[in-house]
């Protein structure tokens, strides 16, 4: 069979989107049972199944002790969570909503997917990156390339501006990161100046502090609540936060949680506002510092566009307005932006004739160096870094730097490689090291043998570190490359990590329409009363009793049943479809 073109996969914090490059520019792919936004939620259900997407997210909502909704955040940490029995590491569960996505879109194309480009935050270090691509070989699925969101975005959004010379910056708002990236757009290439950030800020850090207010409005320590009450007030909560984007003021209802002293918590943008304060000023800092990076000012910047889902947020677009002095572009959809870009990439890394007037270049998001021995008046302080590329340098880039031994007897040195910005190495993140054998000592006090060490970066990762021996031009350089963002697991270690993945138990039921129609209806079942739940619940063991049996003739028939009574409860109750179809 045909394999399908390569995908650009947008694997968000809340949501994952799939999008691809045609004749025709890229397209978001939808969902089997409509819509585009595939819940980034990993859950086990009452059976012991692992499920993916809205049924896992439905499943969050009335059972949160058994699903996992925000782990990309956690990407290259040893976190664990245990649901059901079963342990799963940040890794798996992004290799879970990676399978699911790609076989999502080989539903929509009608053909294997076996390539993806997948975006990550730019300010995503080392170990996230790696973990993430290990996620996509635990998925079956062969990473082309790693591409960072802002990058993504303008990629999407300039390519229909091929011609259109400017200079503009990206801000990037998703649920758990944020990202804002200085460019230059001209002669159709876009040229990424700066970038900068903050992996633990995003949408859902907002509602957090929503939610704490709103409990404390009500009287009701949250410590003290169930799973399930803390899952009610957060997905109302999060209701509430989205409808502020529109409306003057809401009400969250409070009059189900055990100990409230009001029915009701109302909230406006001017609550809204403080609570985003702390955020806003972080959010101000990772601008200013792209800003600085980049050595521009902000009047400098003739175009600002919004992406993420959080960027709906008024506060968000009046910190944009009020540090840029200008209205925030909208022509793109802030939750396609990045998944149509990463099909850009996609087409870019297959030489795809739809692109082939694009140039993109990129720069290092973080510093890399080497661990020194520094002193100061005499006295030495080791294990410092000293960077040999710095960050903001543009891809690709290869820059060297000359040290020497400390003794005088010394006959080898070890070159340790760190990427980050701290002065001490400790808190950076160790990438490998080399060795240096075969040094000749000296019986001087005073000897020291000089070395360089280079270090060249391509655009795709790979990082080669060079040392050679001053005066030693007949003495081969020792050379190590690194596969920088490139898959990390081998061996047993990939065996493992294979095995327990294969260990989750699949569910014969597993088809996803089945599955969304079931969710959504237990859900609605929870918000309804009387012959309503009734009713309700008879079609839904019968649509159940189909689905045990295995009675395809009957599942269609009952499955939209079942849908159809939801939607007719939806309408008659004023329940929100939104909340059910992401």
């Amino acid at each position: 069979m045909t394999q399908a073109r390569p995908i650009g996969i947008d694997l968000g914090t809340t949501h994952t989107l799939v999008a691809v490059l045609d004749e025709d520019g890229p397209r978001v792919l939808p969902m089997q049972g409509g819509g585009v936004l595939l819940p980034s939620v990993v859950a086990v259900d009452d059976a012991g199944a692992v499920v993916v997407g809205r049924p896992a997210r439905d499943l969050a909502v009335r059972a949160p002790d058994r699903a996992v909704v925000r782990f990309k955040s956690e990407m290259g940490s040893d976190r664990t969570w245990t649901l059901a029995g079963q342990t799963f590491t940040p890794t798996m569960l992004s290799a879970l909503v990676l399978k699911e996505a790609a076989a999502l879109a080989e539903r929509a194309l009608g053909a294997p997917v076996t390539h993806a480009v997948v975006s990550v935050p730019a300010w995503f270090r080392e170990p996230q990156r790696a973990a993430t691509l290990d996620a996509g070989r635990l998925a079956g699925i062969t990473i082309d390339r790693l591409v960072n969101e802002p990058t993504a975005a303008a990629m999407a959004h300039g390519l229909h501006q091929l011609d259109v010379d400017h200079r503009g910056v990206v801000v990037d708002l998703g649920g758990g990161t944020f990202d804002v990236t200085v460019l230059e757009m001209f002669a159709g290439m876009i040229e990424v100046s700066a970038t900068s950030g903050d992996t633990h800020l995003g949408g859902e850090d907002i509602t957090d502090d929503l939610v704490a207010r709103v409990a404390t409005e009500a009287g009701v320590a949250l410590r003290d609540l169930s799973a399930d009450a803390v899952g009610r007030l957060r997905h109302r909560t999060e209701q509430a936060k989205r409808a502020l984007s529109t409306e003057a003021h809401v009400s969250v209802r409070t009059d189900d949680l055990p100990g409230h002293t009001v029915p009701s918590v109302g909230l406006d943008r001017a609550v809204l506002a403080e609570v985003f304060a702390p955020w806003r000023q972080r959010m101000r800092r990772a601008i200013a510092e792209a800003l600085r990076q980049a050595a521009v000012l902000p009047q400098a910047i003739s175009e600002v566009v919004l992406v993420g889902g959080a960027t709906r947020m008024a506060a968000v677009q009046d910190l944009v307005r009020e540090v840029f002095g200008r209205e925030p572009e909208r022509g793109l959809h802030p939750d396609h932006a990045i998944a149509l870009g990463a099909a850009v990439q996609a087409g870019l890394a297959a030489d795809d004739a739809a692109v082939s007037d694009l140039v993109v270049t990129d720069v290092l998001t973080h510093s890399l160096g080497v661990a020194v021995v520094k002193s100061w008046d005499g006295v030495d302080f080791p294990d410092r870094f000293d960077p040999v590329l710095h960050r903001g340098t543009t891809l690709p880039c290869s820059r060297r730097e000359h040290y020497f031994t400390r003794h005088h007897a010394q006959t080898s040195v070890t070159i340790r490689i760190f990427e980050g910005e701290h002065r001490e190495v400790d808190h950076n993140a160790h990438l490998g090291q080399l060795t240096l054998d075969g040094l000749t000592p000296g019986d001087d006090p005073d000897h020291r043998v000089g070395f360089t060490v280079r270090f060249t970066h391509d655009t795709n990762g790979l990082l080669e570190i060079e040392a050679t021996v001053d005066g030693e031009a007949e003495r081969s350089p020792v050379t190590m490359v690194l596969q920088r963002a490139q898959e990390r697991l081998e061996g047993d270690a990939l065996d493992r990590a294979m095995a327990a993945l294969g260990t989750l138990k699949t569910h014969p039921r597993e088809f996803l329409p089945n599955r969304i129609v079931l969710e959504r209806a237990k859900r609605v079942f929870t918000m309804v009363q009387g012959d309503d739940r009734r009713t309700l619940d008879e079609l839904i063991g019968a649509f159940e009793a189909s689905l045990e049996r295995e009675q395809a003739d009957q599942v269609d028939a009952r499955r939209a049943v079942v849908r159809e009574w939801v939607d007719r409860l939806c309408r008659v109750h004023g329940l929100d479809r939104e909340d059910f179809d992401g």
